[in-house]
């Protein structure tokens, strides 16, 4: 099946899963890291089929749509602190 501009239509390659069912949660945590897509330039971005391009931005949405937590000083202090009550209830 293709659409008008003959291109075939995309639904997106990201894991499909839940994580608020366990099956979902043991893939999330257990699963591989998501890999940071290529960097291309304009004209490299130009060269790109219409397909090619769709799953690289695609690609690029889920990338950034999954950040994770960044290492602020509040985040590290609290890292920190909680490391210091956990080795205290040993």
């Amino acid at each position: 099946m293709s659409t008008a501009d003959d291109v075939e239509p995309f639904e997106g390659d990201d894991r499909q899963y839940t994580p608020t069912r366990l099956p979902g949660w043991l893939q999330e945590v257990n699963g591989p890291d998501r890999i940071q897509p290529p960097q291309f330039t304009r004209a490299q971005l130009a060269d790109l089929s219409r397909h090619d391009l769709l799953v690289h931005n695609d690609n690029r949405e889920v990338w950034h749509a999954n950040i994770g937590p960044i290492d602020t000083p509040q985040l590290l202090a609290l890292h920190d602190a909680l490391a210091e009550i956990v080795e205290s209830n040993r």
